[in-house]
C-alpha cells in the first residue's frame, strides 16, 4: 500500500524499508506468492514509478534468495513457467525509460541463472539438458543488448554486427520476442547513427530468418513501420539513363515482401498483412510515398506466394485503405491500384461472391470506376477461376432490387465478357429502382458495355428519360443531370432527328429565369445541374433551325444569375457560381461556330472576357481562357489582330494571371495554368507582338513570372516551351522576328528546378508504376503532368539549334552578357556553388548552340572581352570545357583570333600556372585535330617537342600529370591515324604510354582534363547539353540524352534543326552511376569458425557478472572511492563539452566537478553526452564571478591550484610531473582560455605537449588527459 502511495517520499522510503523486511516477506510460500502478485500488479500498472518499484522489489527477491538457491525452489520455478513473467522482462527491455532497461537486463541475467525447469512458451524456450549452451547464448545476448541499448557506442555496435545477425539465425537459442528487443532499442536510440544501424541490420536479415517474426508481429507494426514511414528516409537518385530510383523505398518493399513470402500459413500471412494495414490506416495522413512502398511490399509478397492466401478477416483492415488519400494524383493512383490488386489475393474459400463484390464496390465508390476499368481483366480472370457464371446470373436476377448501381455494373460487365446475351441483363436493368443512375454510371465507368448500348429497349429507355430531362423534369436526382455528358458520348444512341426535335430553347428559358429568380442554394444546385445538361446539349442543337439562344441571352444570365441568393447562406455558394459562369462561357464559346465575327460581336466577347474575371474562380477562369483561345482561332482566319483587340486580350491575361498568382498557383489547377500559358503564347498574339513593344513586354512579364513560379511546380515549363517550339515550326520567319522570345529562352534555360526529394519522388513512383502496374500503355507521369520536365530544356535547345538568322541569336548573346548582374556568368556570386555551376553550364550550352549563327563581327568582342578572360577565373572544370570549346570554334571561324588566345595564355604558360597549362595544351590539341593531316603532323611534332615533353617533367604535379596524360593521347592518335612522326620523338611518347599503362590503378582514376573531343563533330544537341561532360568528367551530370530529344521533339521541329540531335556515346562516358555502399554484410558466420561466430565484444558495465545496485546514490556514495581532485569547469559554457567532462570525471574517480549553473544537468545536449554520469558524479555550482573566492577557500584547505593553460611558465605534462593529492584543476574557456585575473591566483599551469599541425585540443580531450594523469597517481 505504501509502495504505491502518491507521495514520492513515502513510496521511496517504503521501497528502502522493504530491503530489510525481505526475510519476513519471503518466509513462507504464501507470502512469496503474494509478493509475486504485487510485483506483477506493479508491472501491469502502466505507471513508470510503480513499474520501477516492481522491478526493485523483483531484484530484492533475487538478492535475498540468490540464483543458486532458487534453482531448487519449486514455487519460484512455477513462477518462471508463467508467460507473463517473461513478458514483463521483455517489456522492460523495450521501455523508453533507461532505468527500466537496466533493471530488466539484470533480472534476465538472474532469471537465466535461476532456471532449472524445461520451458516451451511462445516467448521463451529452455532445455535443461543444454543449459551450458543456453547460458552462453544469453550471456552474448545481454552483452549485445547493452552495447546497443544501454551504453551505445557506434564502434562497438559495428564490431558486433555479425553477432547481432546470429541472434536472428533460425537456430538461435534466443527467442524472437527477446532478439527483437535489440532492434527495438536501436530504433528508439537517441543517436541517429544507431537508428540507421538498426535499420540496416533489419534490412540485412536473411529471408529464412524473417519467418521468425510470426512469433511477434508487433515489432513490424509498432516499431519498424512507424520509424520507416518518416519522409526524411526517402531520397531520390537519378541514374545515367535518366531514370529515378529511391533505394530506401526499394529496401522497404523488399523487406515487407520477404516477410510475407517467408510465412507458410495463410492465417499468419493474414495476421501480418492486417497489422500492416492497420498501421497504415492509423497513419493515413502521413507521408504517402512511404505508404506506397509498404503496401507494394505486401503486394509483391502475395504475388510471390502465388496462391490466394488472404483470409476474409483481412477485409476490415483493407477496406479503410480504399478511403485514404495521398499527395498528388500519381501517388493516389499508385496507392489505390495496389490496394485494388490486393483483392485479387483473397482466398475465395473464405468469402462468398456477394461479400467479395461488396469489397470491390466499396473501392469503386471511393475511387471511381477508372482504376477498376484499367484492371478489370485481372478480376475477370479471378471471377472465372473462383466463381461460376451461374452465381453471377443468380445474383443479378434474384437480387436486382438490392444491388447497388456499382454492383449491377460489375456483374453486367462480367456476364458480357462471358458472351452472355444482353437480353438476360436488360430486364433486370430496366426494373432496377435506380435504372437511370445505373445507365449514367455505365456511360461513365469506361467498361466495355457496347451490347447494352445497342439494345433497342435500352436506347428507347434512354431517349425517354433524356426527353424528360429536356422538358425540365424534376424527378431525376441531381447526379443524373450532372453526369449525363458521358451518356452523350455514345453518338449512335441519338439520331440527328432526336437533336433537331429537342426543345432546348424552352428549357434554357425556363432554367435561366429560375436561376435569375432563385433565392436559396438547394434549388440553385439543382438548376445548375440542369444548366449543365443544357450545356451538354448546346453543341448538338446549335445548328437547328429553331435554335434561338443568343449571346445576349447568355450574357444576361451571366450578369443576373444567383443575385437573389444570400452570399453567406451556404459555404459552397462561390463554388456553385464559379461552375455556373464556367458553363455559360462554354456555351458562348460554342456560339462561335455560328456567329458572324463583326466588330460588335468581337467587342462584346472581349469585353465580357474582361468583365467576368472579377467574379471568376478556377472553372470560370479555365472556360474564359479557352473562350479567348477559341476566339483567336475562329476570328478572321489569316488576319492579324487590331490594336484594340490585342490590348483587350492582354489586359484580360494580366488580370487572370494576377488572380492565379494571388492564390499561388493551386497545384490541382494545372489544366488551367497550362491552358493559360498556351493562350499567352498563341501565335496570333506572338505575331502581333513583333511590332508592338508594349504588348511584347506585357507577355514577357507574364511568362517570366510563370518561370519564377516553376522551380517547384511540374508541367508549366514543358507546356511553355512546347508552345514556343510549335510557334517556331509554324511561323519560322516570324519567329526570328519575335526577338523578345530570345529573353524568354535565356530565362527558361537559367531556371534551376527544385532538387528536393518530394519534387522528384513523383518521377520515381510513376516509373515504378509504369513498369509493374500500368497496363494502359500510357505513362502515368504523362497522364498527370504532361511531358517530363526535361522536355522543356530539350525544346529550348532545339529551338536554339534551329535558328537560321543572326538577329535572334545576337539577341540571346546580348541579353546574357549585358545582364551579368542577373545571370552571373562572368562574375559568379559563389564560384563553387552547385546551383550556380549548373546555371552557368546551361548558359554556356545555349551560347554553344547559337555560336555558329552569330556574325564574326559580333562574336569576336564577346569572346575577346568576356569569355577569354573568364577562362582564367572559372573555378569549375565543367564550365572551362565549354569556354575552351567556344574559343576553339571561334578560332576555326576566325583564324586570326588564335593570336589573341595564345598571346593571352603565353604569360601564364611560361610561368607554369596549372590552369593555364591545361587550357593551353587542350585548346592546342582541339584545334590541331581540325587541321589537314600534313599540317597536323607538323603541328604535333613541334607541340610535343616544345610543350608536352618539357612540361611532363615540370616540378608542378598537376602540369606533369596532365602533360603525361596528353602524351598518351597524342601517341594513341599518332598510331590510329598513322601520322608520320619523327622516330625518336615517337619512341619517347611510346615509353611514356607504356609506363602510364603499367602504373597501378591505371584507368581507375582517369584524368577528365586530358580527354579530348571533336569540336566540330560534337556540335550536336546531345553533346552540347551534357554529352561532352559525360566524356570528360566522372561527376553526376544533368544531361539531356538522345532519347529525350527523340521522344519530346516533334517531327516538324526535328526537320528544321540546324544542328543534328547526335547520339549517346556511352562507350566514351567516364561518368557512372553512384552505387550504394554496403554497410552491413547479410550473412551468418560459419559455425565452424569460432573467430567469426563469437568475436570479442567490449562491454563497459559487465551486464552478466554484475548485479545492479538498487538504492539511489549508493554507487556514488558507497561503492566508488573518489579522489580529493576538484575539476572547476565553470568557464566552459557549451553543454556537450560539460557533459563529456562530467562523464570522464566520473569514470576517472574525480571528487568534485564545479559548473557555473547546475541546471545544465537538465540540458538535452548535456544528458546525451553525459549519459547517466550526472546521477553519480558530485556536482557543485561555482559562478564565474565566485571562482576566485572558491579557489582561495580551497587554498586554505591545503589544495594546490593548477590551471590547464599555455603560458611562458607552464609545466609540461609528462611522467616527471607529480600531482599533489589535494589538487584543484581549473579549466579555461573553449577559445579564450583562462582569464588573466584567474591566472594570478594559480600555483602552477600545466601544458600538454602537442607535436601536430593543429595546436589546440578540444576542452574535453585536454581535461581527459590531465585528469587521467592525476588518477594514475592517486586512484
Amino acid at each position: 500500500m505504501y509502495l504505491t502511495n502518491e507521495e514520492i517520499d513515502i513510496s521511496k522510503t517504503s521501497s528502502k524499508v522493504l530491503k530489510w523486511r525481505m526475510p519476513s516477506v519471503c518466509q513462507t510460500d504464501e507470502s512469496s506468492t503474494f509478493l509475486w502478485k504485487v510485483i506483477f500488479l506493479l508491472e501491469a500498472s502502466g505507471d513508470k514509478t510503480e513499474i520501477s518499484y516492481g522491478y526493485i522489489l523483483w531484484l530484492r527477491y533475487f538478492n535475498f534468495f540468490k540464483p543458486a538457491n532458487l534453482k531448487n525452489n519449486q514455487g519460484f520455478q512455477l513462477v518462471l513457467s508463467k508467460e507473463k513473467y517473461w513478458l514483463f522482462l521483455r517489456d522492460g527491455l523495450i521501455s523508453l525509460t533507461h532505468e527500466h532497461k537496466k533493471f530488466a537486463l539484470t533480472l534476465i541475467q538472474l532469471s537465466i541463472q535461476s532456471l532449472a525447469t524445461n520451458l516451451s512458451l511462445p516467448i521463451i524456450k529452455w532445455d535443461c539438458a543444454r543449459e551450458t549452451e543456453y547460458v552462453e547464448s544469453w550471456k552474448r545476448f545481454c552483452t549485445l543488448y547493452e552495447i546497443l541499448g544501454i551504453d551505445a557506442a557506434m564502434n562497438q555496435v559495428q564490431a558486433a554486427s555479425n553477432d547481432l545477425l546470429n541472434v536472428f539465425a533460425p537456430d538461435s537459442d534466443i527467442p524472437v520476442p527477446f532478439s527483437l528487443t535489440i532492434l527495438s532499442v536501436g530504433f528508439k536510440a537517441s543517436m541517429d547513427r544507431i537508428k540507421s544501424f538498426a535499420l540496416n541490420l533489419t534490412f540485412s536479415l536473411p529471408k529464412e530468418s524473417l519467418s521468425l517474426f510470426k512469433n511477434d508481429f508487433k515489432f513490424i507494426s509498432h516499431v519498424f513501420l512507424p520509424f520507416t514511414m518518416k519522409s526524411f528516409h526517402f531520397t531520390v537518385f537519378k541514374s545515367m539513363d535518366g531514370n529515378y530510383s529511391c533505394q530506401f523505398g526499394e529496401k522497404i518493399t523488399e523487406f515487407i515482401s520477404n516477410c510475407v513470402e517467408s510465412l507458410s500459413n495463410s492465417l499468419d500471412i493474414t495476421k501480418l498483412v492486417s497489422l500492416i494495414f492497420d498501421v497504415i490506416s492509423e497513419n493515413r495522413l502521413t507521408f504517402g510515398i512511404a505508404r506506397i512502398y509498404i503496401v507494394w511490399g505486401v503486394l509483391n509478397g502475395l504475388q510471390k506466394k502465388g496462391n490466394l492466401v488472404l483470409e476474409s478477416s483481412i477485409l476490415p483492415s483493407l477496406l479503410p485503405l480504399f478511403e485514404t488519400m495521398a499527395e498528388g494524383n500519381i501517388s493516389k493512383t499508385t496507392l489505390q491500384t495496389i490496394h485494388l490488386r490486393i483483392l485479387l489475393h483473397l482466398d475465395p474459400a473464405s468469402v462468398n461472391l456477394r461479400s467479395y463484390l461488396h469489397a470491390l464496390v466499396y473501392f469503386i465508390q471511393n475511387n471511381g470506376f477508372s482504376l477498376y476499368a484499367e484492371n478489370e481483366e485481372f478480376f475477370l480472370d479471378y471471377f472465372n477461376a473462383n466463381f461460376g457464371k451461374n452465381e453471377f446470373v443468380e445474383l443479378l436476377t434474384n437480387n436486382t432490387h438490392i444491388l447497388s448501381p456499382e454492383e449491377f455494373i460489375v456483374i453486367s460487365s462480367y456476364l458480357l465478357s462471358k458472351k452472355t446475351d444482353v437480353s438476360m441483363i436488360t430486364p433486370s436493368l430496366l426494373s432496377h429502382p435506380k435504372n437511370h443512375e445505373v445507365l449514367i454510371q455505365m456511360a461513365v465507368c469506361g467498361l466495355d458495355l457496347l451490347p447494352i448500348w445497342k439494345n433497342p429497349l435500352i436506347i428507347s429507355c434512354i431517349e425517354r428519360f433524356v426527353e424528360e430531362m429536356a422538358i425540365g423534369s424534376k424527378k431525376f436526382d441531381i447526379s443524373i443531370y450532372s453526369d449525363c455528358q458521358a451518356l452523350f458520348r455514345n453518338s449512335f444512341l441519338f439520331s440527328s432527328q432526336f437533336w433537331e426535335s429537342m426543345p432546348l430553347n424552352s428549357l434554357f428559358s425556363e432554367v435561366s429565369n429560375s436561376l435569375i429568380n432563385v433565392d436559396n442554394m438547394e434549388e440553385a444546385y439543382y438548376l445548375i445541374a440542369q444548366f449543365k445538361f443544357i450545356t451538354v446539349c448546346f453543341g448538338k442543337c446549335i445548328y437547328n433551325e429553331t435554335f434561338a439562344i443568343s449571346f445576349d441571352s447568355l450574357k444576361l444570365l451571366l450578369n443576373n444569375a444567383l443575385q437573389k441568393v444570400p452570399r453567406g447562406s451556404d459555404t459552397r455558394f462561390y463554388k456553385a457560381k464559379d461552375e455556373l459562369i464556367s458553363l455559360i462561357l462554354q456555351n458562348i464559346t460554342s456560339l462561335f461556330k455560328i456567329s458572324v465575327f463583326d466588330e460588335n460581336f468581337k467587342n462584346g466577347v472581349l469585353n465580357l472576357a474582361n468583365d467576368v474575371i472579377s467574379m471568376s474562380e478556377y472553372h470560370s477562369h479555365l472556360s474564359n481562357v479557352r473562350m479567348i483561345a477559341e476566339f483567336l482561332d475562329s476570328s478572321d482566319q489569316g488576319k492579324i489582330l487590331t490594336v484594340g483587340e490585342a490590348s483587350s486580350i492582354v489586359s484580360s491575361l494580366r488580370l487572370i494571371w494576377d488572380d492565379l498568382v494571388k492564390d499561388r498557383l493551386v497545384l490541382n489547377q494545372r489544366d488551367l495554368h497550362q491552358a493559360f500559358i498556351r493562350l499567352v503564347l498563341h501565335k496570333k498574339l506572338l505575331v502581333f507582338s513583333i511590332n508592338q513593344k508594349d504588348l511584347a513586354e506585357s507577355l514577357l512579364t507574364i511568362l517570366e513570372q510563370v518561370i519564377e513560379n516553376s522551380s517547384s511546380r511540374k508541367g508549366l515549363l514543358p507546356c511553355m516551351f512546347k508552345a514556343v517550339s510549335d510557334y517556331q515550326v509554324s511561323e519560322e520567319e516570324n519567329f526570328e522576328k519575335t526577338l523578345w522570345l530570345a529573353r524568354l529562352l535565356v530565362k527558361g534555360v537559367f531556371v534551376f528546378q527544385s532538387e528536393l526529394n518530394i519534387f522528384q519522388l513523383d518521377c520515381t513512383i510513376a516509373q515504378k508504376f509504369d513498369k509493374f502496374l500500368n497496363i494502359s500503355g500510357e505513362s502515368l507521369y504523362t497522364t498527370v503532368y504532361g511531358d517530363p520536365e526535361v522536355s522543356y530544356r530539350a525544346n529550348i535547345f532545339a529551338v536554339a539549334a534551329s535558328l537560321k538568322a543572326e538577329t535572334f541569336s545576337s539577341e540571346i548573346w546580348k541579353f546574357i552578357f549585358e545582364n551579368d548582374s542577373m545571370f552571373h556568368l562572368i562574375r559568379p556570386k559563389k564560384r563553387t556553388g552547385h546551383e550556380e555551376q549548373w546555371k552557368r553550364i546551361q548558359l554556356l550550352s545555349l551560347l554553344t548552340s547559337t555560336h555558329g549563327v552569330l556574325k564574326p563581327s559580333e562574336l569576336l568582342p564577346y569572346m575577346k572581352n568576356h569569355l577569354l578572360p573568364r577562362l582564367f577565373k572559372e573555378a569549375s572544370p565543367l564550365c572551362r570545357a565549354y569556354i575552351e570549346w567556344l574559343l576553339c570554334l571561334t578560332i576555326i571561324r576566325m583564324p586570326a583570333f588564335k593570336e589573341d588566345v595564345f598571346g593571352t595564355l603565353k604569360e601564364g604558360f611560361e610561368a607554369q600556372q596549372p590552369l593555364v597549362v591545361v587550357s593551353f595544351e587542350r585548346i592546342s590539341m582541339l584545334i590541331s585535330m581540325q587541321l589537314p593531316k600534313e599540317e597536323e603532323t607538323k603541328f604535333l611534332t613541334q607541340f610535343v617537342a616544345d610543350v608536352i615533353i618539357p612540361t611532363s617533367s615540370s616540378n608542378r604535379a598537376l602540369n606533369r600529370h596532365f602533360s603525361s596524360s596528353m602524351a598518351c593521347l597524342i601517341y594513341d592518335q599518332i598510331v590510329s591515324r598513322e601520322i608520320d612522326f619523327p622516330p625518336l620523338m615517337k619512341n619517347s611518347l611510346k615509353k611514356i604510354h607504356e609506363i602510364a599503362h603499367k602504373a597501378e590503378g591505371y584507368g581507375s582514376y582517369r584524368s577528365g582534363d586530358a580527354i579530348l573531343w571533336d569540336i566540330t563533330k560534337d556540335c550536336n544537341l546531345v553533346s552540347i547539353t551534357g554529352g561532352l561532360l559525360l566524356k570528360v568528367c566522372d561527376r553526376v551530370i544533368d544531361a539531356i540524352y538522345q532519347a529525350d530529344y527523340e521522344n519530346y521533339l516533334t517531327e516538324k521541329q526535328k526537320s528544321i534543326l540546324r544542328l543534328p540531335i547526335g547520339h549517346d556515346e556511352k562507350e566514351l562516358w567516364i561518368a557512372c552511376d553512384r552505387k550504394e555502399q554496403v554497410k552491413l554484410e547479410s550473412f551468418y558466420a560459419d559455425a565452424d569458425n569460432e573467430n567469426e561466430k563469437s568475436s570479442l565484444l567490449q562491454t563497459k558495465s559487465g551486464a552478466w557478472s554484475t548485479v545492479m545496485e538498487l538504492d539511489e546514490n549508493v554507487r556514488a556514495a558507497a561503492q566508488i572511492k573518489r579522489s580529493p581532485l576538484i575539476v572547476v569547469s565553470s568557464l566552459v559554457d557549451k553543454a556537450p563539452n560539460l557533459g563529456g567532462i562530467c562523464r570522464l570525471c566520473d569514470c576517472l574517480g574525480a571528487g568534485w566537478m564545479a559548473v557555473d549553473d547546475l541546471t545544465v544537468k537538465n540540458n538535452s545536449e548535456f544528458k546525451s553526452v553525459a549519459v547517466t554520469a550526472d546521477r553519480w558524479m558530485p556536482l557543485i555550482e561555482v559562478k564565474i564571478q565566485d571562482i576566485i573566492d572558491f579557489m582561495r577557500l580551497k587554498k586554505k584547505e591545503g589544495y594546490t591550484l593548477i590551471g590547464l593553460e599555455q603560458t611562458d611558465k607552464s609545466v609540461e605534462l609528462n611522467g616527471d610531473l607529480k600531482f599533489p593529492e589535494k589538487s584543484l584543476i581549473l579549466l579555461g574557456k573553449e577559445k579564450e582560455g583562462i582569464p588573466g585575473d584567474l591566472l594570478a591566483e594559480l600555483d602552477m599551469c600545466v601544458i600538454i605537449k602537442q607535436v601536430g599541425i593543429v595546436r589546440s585540443m578540444n576542452i574535453q580531450t585536454a581535461t581527459a588527459v590531465i585528469v587521467h594523469a592525476y588518477s594514475s597517481q592517486h586512484c
